[in-house]
């Protein structure tokens, strides 16, 4: 037994066998200059200390992540306030890519199914149907 310093309020904890990595997905953001929302630490060496990758797209980083030794060399990460999913390098621990989540505000959930290699998304809309603004163009709608 052991501890690991990380983020006070980590949202999601995913194991790499593969990789022997342990990915923590941070809902606030680490230190006083926002260094990053997903922390990761190696299983064999809890003294190596990896960059942590910093999303810096929010006031407030909550999301989570899809890790699985499945996806080979790259993970995705969902933020609650981007309409996009981050793609993650997991060797030079950055996001590589940006895939837009057409009609929505961000995600709330994310999860993976190694069976068929989907990446299921729970995404967030701004309006409520209905409503007079629920047809704007900054919901995603009109």
């Amino acid at each position: 037994v052991g501890y690991m310093k990380t983020c006070n309020l980590p949202l999601d904890l995913q194991y790499h066998p593969t990789r022997q990595e342990m990915w923590v997905r941070c809902a606030t953001k680490i230190g006083d200059d926002h260094f990053g929302e997903i922390d990761v630490f190696s299983v064999n060496s809890l003294s190596s200390n990896f960059e942590l990758i910093n999303l810096n797209e929010t006031s407030r980083p909550y999301g989570r992540i899809a890790i699985h030794s499945s996806m080979g060399n790259y993970g995705f990460s969902a933020s609650g306030y981007v309409p996009y999913l981050a793609r993650l390098d997991l060797s030079s621990k950055e996001v590589v890519n940006q895939i837009p989540l057409p009609k929505s505000y961000g995600s709330y959930d994310i999860t993976y199914s190694p069976v068929n290699k989907h990446i299921f998304v729970r995404t967030r809309v701004c309006c409520t149907c209905g409503s007079e603004v629920a047809d704007q163009l900054s919901c995603g709608r009109g």
